[in-house]
Formats: structure tokens, sequence, C-alpha cells
């Protein structure tokens, strides 16, 4: 995108505010994972203490580094995940994803999958799934650090979505993605 993706605006709204109020729309306590260099940048967009910036040394990649630091911090609580560059993720996906985690009690993760096309960041993952993903991270047993590994790693209940859902898990990941912004 050649920019941070959380701070690009839709509707006078950053990303990532938009993601942080689907979230907190459900009542749930909701925090913003960061890299360190941006803490000043969505300081002025978050208070401090919605922010948790990656804990160092933990030498993990992408998504999984700031799951893993959310994990560490609340250790004993489930987590939902939306990444910020889902603008178009509308409530009743996620009341969806919210209805199967609270039926589900055996799984370590609920996610979305389209078929061979598995949505990781809009998901849900249990504290037991995720410290066993960091247990076999500090053994140096985890073999791949992407989130569809971690999936793979951990028993996840996978939810087909109704079709008409597909845009809501449109990753905008370049410039050219920005006109299949969802007007709703």
């Amino acid at each position: 995108m050649g920019e941070d993706k959380g701070l690009l605006l839709f509707k006078n709204e950053t990303w990532a505010k938009l993601a942080y109020k689907k979230v907190s729309a459900f009542d749930l306590q909701t925090v913003l994972s960061i890299d360190p260099g941006q803490f000043q940048k969505y300081n002025s967009v978050f208070l401090a203490e919605q922010l948790i910036p990656d804990q160092p040394g933990l030498d993990l990649a992408g998504p999984l580094q700031g799951i893993i630091t959310v994990h560490s911090r609340f250790p004993g609580e489930d987590m939902v995940v939306l990444a910020c560059d889902l603008p178009n993720m509308q409530p009743e996906a996620l009341e969806e994803l919210l209805r199967q985690y609270t039926k589900n009690e055996r799984y370590e993760a609920i996610a979305f999958s389209f078929g061979d096309q598995i949505e990781p960041l809009c998901s849900i993952y249990t504290a037991k799934g995720l410290a066993k993903i960091l247990a076999l991270h500090e053994k140096k047993a985890l073999m791949r650090q992407s989130m569809i590994h971690v999936l793979e790693t951990i028993r996840t209940k996978y939810i087909v979505p109704n079709e008409r859902w597909k845009p809501f898990f449109k990753n905008m990941n370049s410039v050219s993605d920005l006109g299949e912004l969802n007007d709703k």
C-alpha cells in the first residue's frame, strides 16, 4: 500500500478505528496491536491504554507477533482478531463468528473459510490454543509463523460464510483495491 494501512481514512475514520469500533460494539474489551515504532502516531488516534506494542525479543513474524504479544498480556483471555485491512467487514459476519464460538467449546480457534481461502485475521483464538502456539514457539517447534499454519496447528472450526459476505473479507493491500471499499 506504501503507507500504514491502519491510518488510512475511510469516511473520516482511520481503518484501525473502524476495526476497533466493530469489535468493541460487541461489548468486548478491545485493544490495538501495533509495532512499537507506530506508538506515537496511533496515540494521536487512540488512548495509550488501548495500544499494545509488540513485545521485544519475542522473535515472531507478522500478525503472529502482535497476537502472541496481546495473549502474553491477557493469557487467560480468548481473543477476537480483526485486521484493519478488512474495512468492508460487517457486523453480521462478526455476530456469526461469536455465535459459532459460544457453541463450539472443543475448538481452539474459529475462522472463516471460502473453500481454500481461509481468513485468519477475522477469527477467534482461544487462550488455550494461543498458549499451545507460544509453547511450540518457545521449544522452537513452530514450523512456520503464518497465521494459516497457526490455524492448521490448533483445533480450528471453519465457518463457511454466506457467499454474499465474500466482499466483507476483501483484504485491501494495494491502491487499486481502494476502489472496492464498501459504502455501508
